[in-house]
């Protein structure tokens, strides 16, 4: 209640410059042991004047390049000015306890880079890999087939119904 009061606000923004990899930060959250995430889509920028000759991209923790199909080009090799390229990543536990890692891209003068986190809960005596399947640019009429692999890692034989889909486009 009362009268509004005015502030005035200014600032000089900067452009930006370098690779720009986007997320800088992901959670995946909890996936049980043995089992891995649905990859996470990452998009590399080339926000220099000149091609970025990029080397093949590190990762640390529990973490892996994901074969899932990004719906643009792949991350490796030159990257023209203002051109992105994209990489899948999978969080893929392997021990029960708060994980973290890093997703870096290098070229000769620059290098861009991510924060991973993730919580490996405990295993359910049932792999699935993995959790969750993401389709992404997937044009028109057409489809592209991706894999869920059910393993027992528990002590007992698992019985299971055929597959559903809670939705007609899968």
């Amino acid at each position: 209640s009362g009268n509004p009061y005015t502030l005035a606000l200014n600032g000089t923004g900067l452009p930006l410059t370098g690779l720009l990899l986007t997320p800088a930060q992901q959670d995946f959250g909890p996936v049980a042991l043995h089992s891995s995430s649905a990859p996470t889509l990452f998009t590399l920028t080339n926000l220099t004047p000149t091609t970025a000759n990029l080397s093949a991209p590190t990762i640390t923790g529990d973490f892996v390049i994901s074969n899932a199909p990004t719906g643009g080009p792949a991350c490796g090799g030159p990257l023209a000015p203002n051109a992105s390229c994209f990489l899948q990543i999978a969080y893929v536990p392997t021990a029960t306890r708060p994980a973290g890692g890093i997703l870096t891209f290098a070229s000769t003068a620059t290098t861009a880079s991510a924060a991973l986190s993730g919580f490996d809960s405990p295993d359910p005596g049932l792999s699935i890999n993995p959790t969750a399947l993401n389709f992404r640019n997937v044009p028109g009429p057409t489809a592209t087939q991706q894999t869920i692999t059910l393993t027992n890692t528990g002590l007992y034989d698992l019985q299971f119904a055929a597959p559903t889909s809670s939705s007609g486009s899968f």
